[in-house]
């Protein structure tokens, strides 16, 4: 069986629409991937930002907690500032209260890279204070956990 001229090109052009309608959908795949790619993109940066709200959040509440318990208690914390070029590379050291008599309970570990560390040893030194509510908890450590 032959087919004639006719059914040729009409077996032509219904190819050549097919693949004209194949190159429109790609075409129409390929701006949904850009516009998925911009969207995760988008959602990914939102991610970050919340991620850094949060966490600056949480410094500064344990910031004002440090703060407020450190002045409470008389407990001194020193800021050290190392310069690495450009950065700036902040420690806290909270040293041993004078109220406190004896030995320092805590052995070694009184430098905090950031607040919650910092506030740790705060409220370690706060807990040997007579006034304070968990002065019964108190504990003697060699290192500061972490360390």
């Amino acid at each position: 069986m032959s087919i004639t001229i006719q059914e040729r090109r009409e077996m032509i052009r219904a190819l050549e629409i097919e693949r004209q309608e194949a190159e429109r959908e790609r075409g129409k795949a390929k701006a949904r991937l850009e516009i998925a790619k911009r969207q995760l993109k988008k959602a990914e940066e939102k991610e970050e930002q919340a991620r850094i709200a949060e966490e600056k959040r949480r410094d500064r509440a344990d910031y004002r907690k440090a703060k407020s318990l450190s002045k409470r208690y008389s407990i001194e914390i020193d800021t050290d500032h190392s310069y690495w070029g450009d950065e700036i590379d902040k420690k806290w050291w909270v040293s041993k209260p004078s109220w406190l008599e004896g030995d320092d309970p805590l052995g070694d570990g009184h430098y905090a890279h950031d607040w919650a560390t910092c506030l740790w040893i705060v409220e370690f030194y706060a807990k040997h204070h007579p006034d304070h509510p968990e002065h019964d908890k108190r504990e003697v450590l060699d290192i500061r956990p972490g360390c």
